[in-house]
């Protein structure tokens, strides 16, 4: 418990402070307004978590990394593979389709997904089962889980030509809209829906739901063990003249509210002193939301990120453009990530009452679904400069290594009943 003050008062905060290092003249950052809210807070209340330094810099409406620009793609701070070629939304698509027939083809479900980016996974995979009609006259509707008003616009624009809802304003989540007037429709004549939360997403009928890089996202607390036992890392403000950043990490002097209560689990006893770790409570949360939904009315999931099948170390980064920065720097600036644990993630899937597969790598998942076959028939009906594209995103997507190579370092995972079938190409565990 934090049952005594950390070691340290926070120390007052100056702005953009002139300092000398090492003969040089050193400049502290200059203090956007969600970095003073951030100092503020730390004033008062004393250092923060790492999980609330990141959720504030991700989401804070003063400011939030994803509530005020379009991030993704060649021009923002990173590319996601949807972004990279049509081929791997198109496969994502005929997965969906395939489940859906291995389920006994239900004659009404929703779609779903999580963290829908600029929409362009949703696109391709919206166009690819347009080719199968039973599928899509099953389609109840289409469902973004999505935070930010900007990339709600976004997607808006992508799907339904539209950035404005049905009275001409700012498009509105269906469960924050106060009207009742039927949101736009894409083209094919998908009713499209926008929510704050799964929860708010029409209950009763099966979900097919994706959630492509939607975990890497979530806030993270980060744990050192000490001779005596795990302290929390924690976010403190920063006035030396080492470091350019208004921000620091510190150590707990003890024991905290979050270090009880997150390390329970006889998982987390076999670490050596040193040893540093990380614990995304919200992504159980979420993971086992997923669950009880399926497990209620039936579909499943795919879940798409980068991680491994342990519990994760120290990953939590800054990503600003397409680059590495640190987690400290500017924060509302960059994007800020950290690698999922999968094993997390099943832990939560069985504890709400369903299962979850054995992790697969992206490569081997595309190519069992047909990307090589489909790079094939691209091809031949395009130009010169085309082909050399098609091939680079094939190489990115598939490519087992690499400085951009994704076919390794990302893992697929699918959700499922108890009862239902292992969906291809997984493995039951």
């Amino acid at each position: 418990m934090l049952g005594h003050r950390l070691l340290h008062c926070a120390p007052r905060l100056l702005s953009a402070s002139p300092l000398v290092v090492k003969g040089k003249l050193l400049t502290k950052e200059p203090l956007s307004d969600l970095s003073r809210h951030l100092a503020e807070t730390i004033r008062i209340t004393g250092p923060i978590s790492t999980a609330q330094y990141m959720r504030q810099a991700l989401t804070h409406p003063m400011g939030g990394y994803y509530m005020k620009q379009d991030v993704f793609g060649t021009k923002g701070d990173f590319t996601t593979s949807p972004e990279i070629s049509q081929m791997f939304g198109e496969l994502i698509g005929v997965w969906l389709v395939a489940q859906w027939q291995q389920m006994g083809s239900p004659s009404k479900f929703n779609i779903v997904e999580l963290g829908p980016g600029r929409g362009t996974l949703m696109s391709d995979i919206l166009r690819t089962v347009t080719q199968f009609k039973d599928f899509t006259s099953a389609i109840g509707s289409v469902n973004m889980v999505e935070a930010s008003p900007f990339l709600r616009r976004v997607q808006s624009k992508l799907l339904t030509g539209s950035d404005e809802d049905e009275s001409g304003g700012d498009l509105r989540g269906s469960d924050t809209s106060s009207d009742n007037k039927p949101e736009p429709e894409r083209k094919e004549g998908f009713q499209i829906h926008w929510h704050d939360a799964l929860e708010s997403v029409e209950q009763g009928i099966p979900i097919l739901l994706v959630a492509h890089e939607f975990f890497d996202a979530m806030p993270v607390y980060q744990f050192q063990m000490a001779p005596d036992g795990w302290r929390e890392v924690m976010v403190d403000l920063d006035e030396s003249p080492s470091s350019p950043h208004n921000f620091r990490f510190i150590l707990s002097p003890g024991s905290t509210k979050a270090s009880v209560t997150l390390l329970k689990d006889e998982r987390y006893l076999r670490f050596k002193e040193g040893s540093r770790i990380e614990v995304s409570p919200d992504s159980y949360t979420y993971a086992h939301k997923i669950g009880e939904r399926i497990k209620r009315d039936g579909g499943f999931a795919l879940i798409a990120d980068y991680g491994k099948n342990l519990i994760m170390a120290d990953t939590m980064r800054g990503i600003q453009n397409h680059k590495f920065v640190s987690s400290l720097s500017k924060p509302g600036d960059s994007d800020l990530t950290a690698d999922v644990d999968f094993s997390f993630l099943t832990k939560a899937f069985l504890d709400s009452g369903v299962k979850s597969s054995e992790i697969m790598t992206q490569g081997d998942f595309l190519r069992s679904m047909g990307i090589v076959q489909r790079l094939q028939v691209l091809l031949k009906v395009a130009d010169a400069a085309k082909r050399k594209d098609l091939a680079g995103a094939y190489e990115r997507l598939v490519g087992p290594s690499g400085v951009n190579a994704m076919g390794e370092i990302y893992k697929f995972m699918a959700v499922t009943r108890d009862s239902d079938p292992t969906p291809y190409p997984f493995t039951s565990k």
